[in-house]
């Protein structure tokens, strides 16, 4: 499919009946949304930000 993700998997997640935060692990989620995707739409990683804001405490 589109995103990279079979039928199959797309349908069980469209059909889950878990709640977004359970839902959130599963393999076709993170097949379809993976972190490479979300970068080229423009989103940013939340644990890449802290590295750099953890870190450069240190570098003074």
């Amino acid at each position: 499919m589109r995103l990279g993700v079979s039928l199959d998997l797309a349908i069980s997640c469209g059909m889950s009946s878990k709640s977004y935060w359970h839902s959130a692990r599963t393999p076709g989620i993170n097949i379809g949304l993976s972190n490479e995707f979300l970068a080229r739409q423009g989103c940013y990683c939340l644990k890449d930000r802290w590295v750099e804001i953890y870190y450069a405490q240190f570098k003074t």
